[in-house]
């Protein structure tokens, strides 16, 4: 998770990782859920163990955040 964290780190839109997400075995997608303020919760869906965090991008309301999950995800899902 750290790893995948450093190469989101790459991305001019995200500031930081704010904390882990809870255990999410069954989410099929990069993206699980936007928020207003900017936060996006991702999920490595691929490692069995369903690890996820909370980032914090430079959206600054809910339109900008997804236009930002929609980069994060073409440039970092597998």
């Amino acid at each position: 998770m750290e790893a995948f964290a450093k190469k989101l780190f790459r991305s001019k839109y995200v500031l930081e990782v704010i904390n882990n997400i809870d255990f999410s075995p069954t989410s099929v997608n990069l993206i699980k859920e936007k928020y207003s303020d900017g936060t996006i919760d991702v999920v490595l869906y691929w490692e069995d163990a369903g690890y996820g965090m909370k980032v914090q991008t430079t959206g600054r309301n809910y339109r900008e955040t997804e236009e930002i999950a929609k980069i994060l995800k073409k440039e970092f899902d597998k």
